[in-house]
């Protein structure tokens, strides 16, 4: 669970942006990450959990936080440098809950 006024205060910290511009961003990364999970959006959509204001908690994974801060930020400023940490950051959330979700089980050899 992401509470996003916590997320926007820190985000207002390094970058100065409205409330509603923040909102426009955040769902803007959000759907990044999920055209990265190989979700296709017009299928999950229902699913893809959006914010219509600062006062929200959205049902995302916190391992993501950092991403989707670092996402933010760089489409505020547009500075390089956050959005190449946003990628790596996502990187290691994804193959966290990736390994998370394929503990205790084994891949089977195939049968003839």
């Amino acid at each position: 669970m992401i509470r996003v006024d916590k997320l926007y205060e820190s985000v207002s910290l390094k970058a100065s942006v409205t409330e509603r511009a923040f909102v426009d961003k955040l769902n803007s990364s959000i759907s990044e990450i999920y055209n990265k999970c190989n979700l296709n959006p017009e299928t999950e959509y229902e699913e893809m959990p959006r914010a219509t204001s600062v006062k929200d908690t959205l049902d995302i994974d916190s391992r993501y936080l950092d991403s989707i801060h670092d996402n933010i930020i760089y489409l505020v400023t547009g500075n390089n440098d956050f959005k190449s940490e946003a990628i790596r950051k996502y990187r290691e959330a994804d193959t966290s809950v990736w390994n998370d979700n394929s503990k205790n089980r084994r891949l089977k050899r195939r049968s003839w």
